[in-house]
Protein backbone atom coordinates (compact mmCIF):
# COMPACT_ATOMS: atom_id res chain seq x y z
CA UNK A 1 0.00 0.00 0.00
CA UNK A 2 1.12 3.18 -0.81
CA UNK A 3 1.65 6.51 0.97
CA UNK A 4 -0.74 8.38 -0.87
CA UNK A 5 -3.56 5.71 -0.57
CA UNK A 6 -3.51 6.11 2.75
CA UNK A 7 -3.92 9.51 3.05
CA UNK A 8 -6.27 10.26 0.40
CA UNK A 9 -8.55 6.54 0.80
CA UNK A 10 -8.91 3.67 -1.65
CA UNK A 11 -10.14 3.70 -4.91
CA UNK A 12 -13.86 2.70 -4.17
CA UNK A 13 -14.08 5.59 -1.20
CA UNK A 14 -12.88 8.21 -3.32
CA UNK A 15 -15.42 7.45 -6.15
CA UNK A 16 -18.20 7.18 -3.27
CA UNK A 17 -16.78 10.62 -2.23
CA UNK A 18 -17.19 12.76 -5.18
CA UNK A 19 -20.19 10.64 -5.91
CA UNK A 20 -21.83 12.58 -2.44
CA UNK A 21 -20.39 15.56 -3.26
CA UNK A 22 -22.11 15.58 -6.89
CA UNK A 23 -25.62 14.67 -5.19
CA UNK A 24 -25.41 17.57 -2.59
CA UNK A 25 -24.31 20.03 -5.11
CA UNK A 26 -27.61 18.85 -6.95
CA UNK A 27 -29.35 19.65 -4.29
CA UNK A 28 -28.13 22.78 -3.21
CA UNK A 29 -29.23 23.77 -6.96
CA UNK A 30 -32.54 22.47 -6.90
CA UNK A 31 -33.63 23.30 -3.53
CA UNK A 32 -31.66 25.77 -1.24
CA UNK A 33 -30.89 28.19 -3.96
CA UNK A 34 -34.12 29.04 -6.03
CA UNK A 35 -35.41 29.54 -1.64
CA UNK A 36 -32.65 31.84 -0.78
CA UNK A 37 -33.82 33.71 -4.84
CA UNK A 38 -37.09 34.14 -3.69
CA UNK A 39 -36.46 35.69 -0.73
CA UNK A 40 -33.80 38.14 -1.93
CA UNK A 41 -36.54 38.97 -4.39
CA UNK A 42 -39.35 39.36 -1.80
CA UNK A 43 -37.38 41.42 0.23
CA UNK A 44 -36.36 43.53 -2.95
CA UNK A 45 -39.67 43.46 -3.39
CA UNK A 46 -40.54 44.73 0.46
CA UNK A 47 -37.79 47.44 0.30
CA UNK A 48 -39.65 48.84 -3.06
CA UNK A 49 -42.80 48.77 -1.49
CA UNK A 50 -41.16 50.70 1.60
CA UNK A 51 -39.67 52.80 -0.50
CA UNK A 52 -43.27 53.90 -2.46
CA UNK A 53 -44.85 54.24 0.96
CA UNK A 54 -42.49 56.55 2.49
CA UNK A 55 -42.16 58.48 -0.72
CA UNK A 56 -45.83 59.11 -0.95
CA UNK A 57 -46.05 60.33 3.10
CA UNK A 58 -43.05 62.34 2.07
CA UNK A 59 -44.29 63.76 -0.74
CA UNK A 60 -45.47 67.63 -1.28
CA UNK A 61 -48.28 68.21 -3.09
CA UNK A 62 -49.67 71.28 -4.29
CA UNK A 63 -52.36 72.99 -2.40
CA UNK A 64 -55.83 73.06 -3.30
CA UNK A 65 -58.80 74.85 -1.77
CA UNK A 66 -61.04 71.69 -2.05
CA UNK A 67 -58.70 69.92 0.70
CA UNK A 68 -59.88 72.51 3.08
CA UNK A 69 -63.36 73.15 4.81
CA UNK A 70 -64.90 76.74 4.49
CA UNK A 71 -63.99 79.05 7.37
CA UNK A 72 -64.91 82.22 8.48
CA UNK A 73 -62.42 84.55 7.14
CA UNK A 74 -62.77 86.53 10.50
CA UNK A 75 -61.05 83.75 12.91
CA UNK A 76 -57.95 82.32 11.41
CA UNK A 77 -55.54 80.44 13.79
CA UNK A 78 -51.64 80.72 12.86
CA UNK A 79 -52.08 77.18 11.83
CA UNK A 80 -54.66 77.81 9.46
CA UNK A 81 -52.78 80.88 8.23
CA UNK A 82 -50.08 78.70 7.60
CA UNK A 83 -52.30 75.81 5.95
CA UNK A 84 -53.50 78.66 4.05
CA UNK A 85 -50.66 79.83 3.13
CA UNK A 86 -50.93 83.30 3.93
CA UNK A 87 -48.23 85.72 4.24
CA UNK A 88 -47.18 87.44 8.05
CA UNK A 89 -47.71 90.68 7.06
CA UNK A 90 -51.28 90.02 6.11
CA UNK A 91 -52.14 87.54 9.41
CA UNK A 92 -50.52 90.90 11.00
CA UNK A 93 -53.19 93.32 8.73
CA UNK A 94 -55.87 91.53 9.43
CA UNK A 95 -55.57 91.19 13.38
CA UNK A 96 -54.53 94.46 13.70
CA UNK A 97 -58.30 94.82 11.68
CA UNK A 98 -59.99 93.03 14.10
CA UNK A 99 -58.65 94.50 17.20
CA UNK A 100 -60.47 97.85 16.50
CA UNK A 101 -63.32 95.61 16.85
CA UNK A 102 -64.04 95.72 12.90
CA UNK A 103 -65.78 92.77 10.97
CA UNK A 104 -64.49 91.49 7.15
CA UNK A 105 -67.91 91.10 5.21
CA UNK A 106 -66.85 90.19 1.87
CA UNK A 107 -64.18 88.84 0.35
CA UNK A 108 -63.13 91.49 -1.48
CA UNK A 109 -62.98 93.93 1.48
CA UNK A 110 -60.63 90.63 2.70
CA UNK A 111 -58.26 91.78 0.11
CA UNK A 112 -57.98 95.25 0.55
CA UNK A 113 -57.26 94.50 4.49
CA UNK A 114 -54.93 91.65 3.97
CA UNK A 115 -53.00 92.83 0.87
CA UNK A 116 -53.13 89.34 -0.44
CA UNK A 117 -52.78 88.99 -4.27
CA UNK A 118 -55.20 88.00 -6.62
CA UNK A 119 -54.45 84.59 -7.24
CA UNK A 120 -54.35 83.50 -3.51
CA UNK A 121 -57.90 85.18 -3.08
CA UNK A 122 -59.04 82.88 -5.99
CA UNK A 123 -57.58 80.26 -3.95
CA UNK A 124 -59.47 81.21 -0.64
CA UNK A 125 -62.61 82.81 -1.70
CA UNK A 126 -64.53 79.79 -2.66
CA UNK A 127 -63.80 78.82 1.21
CA UNK A 128 -65.34 81.79 3.20
CA UNK A 129 -68.53 81.39 4.90
CA UNK A 130 -69.88 84.78 6.50
CA UNK A 131 -72.40 84.46 8.82
CA UNK A 132 -75.64 86.76 8.40
CA UNK A 133 -75.27 89.38 10.41
CA UNK A 134 -71.62 90.09 8.77
CA UNK A 135 -73.40 91.39 5.79
CA UNK A 136 -74.84 94.74 7.26
CA UNK A 137 -72.36 97.48 8.97
CA UNK A 138 -72.62 97.20 13.32
CA UNK A 139 -73.11 100.44 14.54
CA UNK A 140 -70.46 101.26 17.23
CA UNK A 141 -73.02 102.73 19.59
CA UNK A 142 -74.91 99.14 18.86
CA UNK A 143 -72.06 96.87 20.08
CA UNK A 144 -69.39 98.63 21.76
CA UNK A 145 -67.23 98.51 25.09
CA UNK A 146 -69.13 101.06 26.46
CA UNK A 147 -72.27 100.24 26.33
CA UNK A 148 -72.29 96.60 27.04
CA UNK A 149 -75.05 93.98 26.49
CA UNK A 150 -76.45 91.90 29.35
CA UNK A 151 -75.18 88.27 29.19
CA UNK A 152 -78.02 87.18 30.70
CA UNK A 153 -79.90 88.45 27.61
CA UNK A 154 -77.46 87.88 25.17
CA UNK A 155 -78.69 86.06 21.78
CA UNK A 156 -76.90 83.89 20.04
CA UNK A 157 -76.17 85.98 17.20
CA UNK A 158 -74.52 88.61 19.85
CA UNK A 159 -72.07 86.19 21.53
CA UNK A 160 -70.50 85.47 17.68
CA UNK A 161 -69.64 88.45 17.63
CA UNK A 162 -66.73 87.72 20.34
CA UNK A 163 -63.61 86.54 18.81
CA UNK A 164 -62.93 82.59 19.29
CA UNK A 165 -67.24 82.05 19.20
CA UNK A 166 -68.94 79.93 16.58
CA UNK A 167 -72.56 79.36 16.50
CA UNK A 168 -72.00 75.72 18.29
CA UNK A 169 -69.75 77.59 21.74
CA UNK A 170 -72.53 80.54 21.62
CA UNK A 171 -75.49 77.67 21.73
CA UNK A 172 -73.66 75.83 24.49
CA UNK A 173 -72.76 79.07 26.30
CA UNK A 174 -76.67 79.74 26.06
CA UNK A 175 -77.46 76.52 27.28
CA UNK A 176 -75.37 76.71 30.26
CA UNK A 177 -77.28 79.80 31.06
CA UNK A 178 -80.84 79.16 30.72
CA UNK A 179 -81.05 75.25 31.39
CA UNK A 180 -77.98 74.20 33.85
CA UNK A 181 -78.08 77.71 36.20
CA UNK A 182 -81.03 79.66 35.14
CA UNK A 183 -78.96 82.30 34.29
CA UNK A 184 -75.91 83.63 35.29
CA UNK A 185 -74.95 85.58 38.55
CA UNK A 186 -71.34 86.85 37.73
CA UNK A 187 -69.13 86.51 34.41
CA UNK A 188 -67.08 84.15 36.15
CA UNK A 189 -69.54 81.62 35.88
CA UNK A 190 -68.19 81.34 32.73
CA UNK A 191 -65.34 79.43 33.56
CA UNK A 192 -67.78 76.87 34.57
CA UNK A 193 -67.87 75.83 30.28
CA UNK A 194 -66.23 73.38 29.34
CA UNK A 195 -63.80 74.22 26.69
CA UNK A 196 -63.95 78.04 27.67
CA UNK A 197 -60.69 79.20 27.73
CA UNK A 198 -59.61 82.35 29.89
CA UNK A 199 -58.45 84.38 26.87
CA UNK A 200 -62.44 83.68 25.42
CA UNK A 201 -63.70 84.89 29.15
CA UNK A 202 -61.59 87.84 28.59
CA UNK A 203 -62.55 88.51 25.16
CA UNK A 204 -66.52 88.25 26.36
CA UNK A 205 -66.16 90.60 29.33
CA UNK A 206 -65.34 93.58 26.77
CA UNK A 207 -68.62 93.19 25.04
CA UNK A 208 -70.79 91.81 28.07
CA UNK A 209 -71.80 91.95 31.75
CA UNK A 210 -74.29 90.48 34.25
CA UNK A 211 -76.57 93.32 34.17
CA UNK A 212 -79.47 91.30 36.10
CA UNK A 213 -77.74 88.44 38.03
CA UNK A 214 -79.42 85.44 39.17
CA UNK A 215 -79.63 85.06 42.98
CA UNK A 216 -78.16 83.04 45.03
CA UNK A 217 -78.49 81.57 48.50
CA UNK A 218 -75.26 81.83 50.30
CA UNK A 219 -73.77 79.16 53.06
CA UNK A 220 -71.90 80.79 56.19
CA UNK A 221 -68.60 79.34 55.78
CA UNK A 222 -68.17 78.70 59.39
CA UNK A 223 -71.18 76.78 59.86
CA UNK A 224 -71.94 75.15 56.40
CA UNK A 225 -72.44 71.35 56.69
CA UNK A 226 -71.27 68.75 53.55
CA UNK A 227 -75.06 68.46 52.50
CA UNK A 228 -74.43 71.85 51.70
CA UNK A 229 -71.41 72.02 50.44
CA UNK A 230 -71.99 69.45 47.79
CA UNK A 231 -75.19 71.66 45.95
CA UNK A 232 -72.52 74.16 45.09
CA UNK A 233 -70.95 73.65 41.54
CA UNK A 234 -67.87 71.38 41.65
CA UNK A 235 -68.01 70.32 44.82
CA UNK A 236 -68.44 66.18 45.64
CA UNK A 237 -69.03 64.47 48.53
CA UNK A 238 -65.18 63.67 49.11
CA UNK A 239 -64.08 67.28 48.77
CA UNK A 240 -66.70 68.51 51.19
CA UNK A 241 -65.77 66.43 53.48
CA UNK A 242 -62.01 67.91 53.20
CA UNK A 243 -63.61 71.08 53.40
CA UNK A 244 -65.04 70.44 57.00
CA UNK A 245 -61.89 68.59 57.94
CA UNK A 246 -59.94 71.63 57.32
CA UNK A 247 -62.65 74.37 58.98
CA UNK A 248 -61.68 72.04 62.07
CA UNK A 249 -58.35 71.85 62.15
CA UNK A 250 -58.12 75.67 61.56
CA UNK A 251 -60.71 76.18 65.04
CA UNK A 252 -63.57 76.78 62.61
CA UNK A 253 -62.10 78.93 60.38
CA UNK A 254 -62.51 79.24 56.47
CA UNK A 255 -61.08 81.10 53.93
CA UNK A 256 -60.00 81.18 50.13
CA UNK A 257 -56.48 81.00 51.17
CA UNK A 258 -57.49 77.58 53.55
CA UNK A 259 -59.73 76.52 50.38
CA UNK A 260 -56.82 76.49 47.81
CA UNK A 261 -54.25 74.26 50.19
CA UNK A 262 -56.58 72.08 50.25
CA UNK A 263 -55.72 68.88 48.07
CA UNK A 264 -57.19 68.05 44.89
CA UNK A 265 -59.24 71.01 45.09
CA UNK A 266 -60.49 72.98 41.67
CA UNK A 267 -58.31 76.11 41.87
CA UNK A 268 -59.88 77.13 38.68
CA UNK A 269 -62.88 77.30 39.83
CA UNK A 270 -62.51 78.17 43.16
CA UNK A 271 -64.40 82.20 42.49
CA UNK A 272 -67.30 80.62 41.04
CA UNK A 273 -67.44 78.43 44.51
CA UNK A 274 -66.85 81.55 46.25
CA UNK A 275 -70.01 82.97 44.98
CA UNK A 276 -71.66 80.54 47.17
CA UNK A 277 -70.28 80.97 50.60
CA UNK A 278 -70.46 83.86 52.92
CA UNK A 279 -67.25 84.70 55.22
CA UNK A 280 -68.70 87.18 57.58
CA UNK A 281 -66.64 88.76 60.21
CA UNK A 282 -63.31 88.63 57.38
Amino acid sequence: MSFWSEIFFNRRQRLETIVLCAICTVLLVIVVLPKQHGNLSAQRLNFENYNAEIEEITKIDSWTPAELQPFNPNFISDYRAYVLKLPSEAMDRLNRFREEGQWINSAEQFQNVTQISDELLSQLQPLFVFPKWTQQPIRASEFSSVSKKDLNQATSEQLERVYGIGPTRAKQIINYRDVTLGGFAAMIELSGINGLSEEVIAEMGKWFEVKTPRQIDTFNAQTVNVDELVTIPFIDYELAYKIVEQRSLHGGLLNKDILSRIKNFPLNKIDVILLYLDFPNQ
